[in-house]
């Protein structure tokens, strides 16, 4: 059983704490005019959100709702985006809680993880699908609208088991009901909602390891691979996930399968992983075939810095042949690295001036 922490009501409030919270809030938000100035005012942001904690009289205000589309997914998503103020109390919640939900956290759970994310979860896979005896049997699921049908009280209920300081879980309760009065679902755009989402199946993933020690599996947010050399395991494996998230309130998608790694691949975070080799998915391939001929015909700095973040993604990947035929054609990365270097320098002129 891991510690529970307490005694962090205190320092949440702290005054260190929300000035810290103010000046990340706006850290990467230079177009937002209001958000910059508060950045630089942060002393006095700071302070107000401080004696607005202190006083118990602080309430989250009604989200901003939007839609997006994503083309990539073929998806409609709702996004509700908190007020400023509102992001700063989330930020200063976050300072405190996330190192310790860190030190609980599973190590192949990578989603919205600082210093893992996608990196660690392929690098992983292909680690495990390179040894000298791989696994042969791979399932992959998928959790139906997580985002939507997350229940609140599964989220309070992992919070419970990590801290004790009842004052600090009320917040994050408090949060939820911002996002959601029905006490079901997390608002996609909220700061706390990715890692409120992990809280909800970090110990799960504890108790896969724990009871299916020869069974590995990697979780990207709702997204989960189960690698194993027997086949009987995986599938007595899986079954336990899959009943452990139906008692949660939430349902893994019917169509999952168990199948041989050697003849199919596993197709996990746009990549098709097999032993020995890796290959990117074809979505994504011709995606970023188009951008490369789209970046080649007009070159911003917007269609330079996603043209390196492509070929970051090809880094990863058996591209060789893909790079030579729809990538240098087009593309010089070195043109591309020197067109952001200009216009970081300009930016950074700017702002001294």
């Amino acid at each position: 059983m891991p510690k529970r922490y307490g005694n962090l009501w205190e320092r949440f409030v702290a005054e260190d704490n929300c000035i810290l919270a103010e000046k990340t809030m706006a850290k990467n938000k230079s177009d937002n005019r209001m958000a910059r100035y508060i950045g630089e005012h942060a002393d006095y942001y700071g302070k107000a959100m401080h004696e607005k904690l202190v006083s118990g009289e602080y309430t989250f205000s009604i989200p901003r709702e939007t839609d997006i589309n994503d083309s990539y997914k073929g998806k409609t998503r709702h996004l509700q985006i908190p007020c400023l103020e509102d992001q700063a109390v989330m930020q200063a919640w976050l300072n405190i809680a996330t190192p310790y939900i860190e030190r609980v956290n599973y190590f192949y759970n990578c989603g919205s993880i600082p210093k893992a994310g996608q990196t660690r979860a392929v690098n992983g896979l292909k680690r495990m699908l390179g040894r000298a005896k791989p696994p042969k049997w791979a399932a992959v699921t998928d959790i139906r609208k997580f985002y939507e049908t997350c229940p609140h009280k599964v989220v309070i209920a992992g919070l419970r088991r990590l801290f004790k300081d009842e004052k600090f879980i009320d917040v994050a309760a408090r949060m939820m009901d911002s996002m959601s009065n029905t006490g079901v679902g997390l608002a996609i755009g909220y700061p706390v909602s990715h890692w409120f989402a992990n809280v909800a199946l970090m110990y799960l993933d504890l108790q896969l390891r724990r009871e299916f020690p020869d069974v590995l599996h990697f979780r990207y947010m709702d997204d989960t691979v189960f690698v194993s050399r027997n086949k009987r395991h995986l599938r007595k494996a899986l079954k336990y996930y899959i009943e452990k998230v139906r008692r949660r309130g939430m349902t893994v998608k019917r169509n999952w399968q168990v199948f041989p790694i050697k003849k199919r691949g596993i197709t996990f975070l746009s990549y098709r992983f097999f032993p020995g080799y890796t290959l990117l998915t074809k979505p994504l391939m011709y995606r970023i075939a188009r951008k490369m001929k789209r970046a080649a015909a007009n070159m911003t700095v917007h269609a330079a810095q996603g043209v390196m973040s492509y070929i970051g993604i090809l880094k990863h990947c058996d591209s060789h042949n893909f790079m030579v035929s729809r990538v240098y054609p087009y593309i010089i990365p070195k043109k591309c690295r020197k067109v952001i270097s200009i216009a970081a320098k300009k930016n950074l002129l700017c702002s001294a001036a």
